[in-house]
């Protein structure tokens, strides 16, 4: 089987959030920077209230709450701000690719590069509502963008590549 696929800077976003919300190790990482990301401003301005005794408190919460702001803009925006960043050092992750799916594997051809897969290392075959992916690590895989077909041959993409990689497991 044979399918062509176009992957976009959206793509690579959606692939970023599913690993997010679903990979453990991540989420627990991404959780737990927020929380030290919004604990530590005002920590760091209890201790400035402390030292200096600062009389003008309405100066103190208005430098509380701007730097909350801040930081939590700064860590909504980061994640896109990098990935952008990543995809523009030219790693060519982006653009057309092709891939054939075969009983030994997946093969997956780009313009100047064919990377071979077989099925004992991939790890697992998912979906979202955006697309496919297809894991051979914890956090490394292939996005097939389900914009590229019909809802029904998205169906059976899945349905083809699940039946493939159940019975290379068997």
């Amino acid at each position: 089987m044979k399918i062509s696929y176009t992957l976009n800077e959206e793509d690579q976003w959606y692939y970023l959030k599913y690993i997010l919300k679903h990979h453990p190790v991540m989420r627990r990482s991404y959780i737990f920077n927020f929380i030290f990301t919004i604990l530590t401003p005002p920590l760091l301005l209890g201790l400035i209230f402390i030292a200096n005794l600062i009389t003008d408190v309405y100066k103190l919460i208005f430098l509380f709450i701007f730097t909350e702001l801040v930081l939590i803009y700064w860590y909504v925006t980061y994640p896109k701000r990098q990935l952008n960043k990543l995809l523009k050092t030219g790693l060519s992750l982006l653009g057309k690719y092709d891939m054939e799916i075969s009983s030994e594997g997946i093969r997956e051809i780009k313009i100047k590069k064919e990377v071979f897969v077989p099925w004992d290392n991939v790890k697992t075959i998912t979906q979202d509502v955006n697309s496919i992916y297809i894991f051979t690590s914890d956090t490394a895989g292939y996005i097939i963008p389900k914009r590229d077909f019909s809802e029904s041959e998205a169906t059976e993409l899945l349905t083809k590549l699940n039946t493939m990689y159940n019975n290379s497991i068997i």
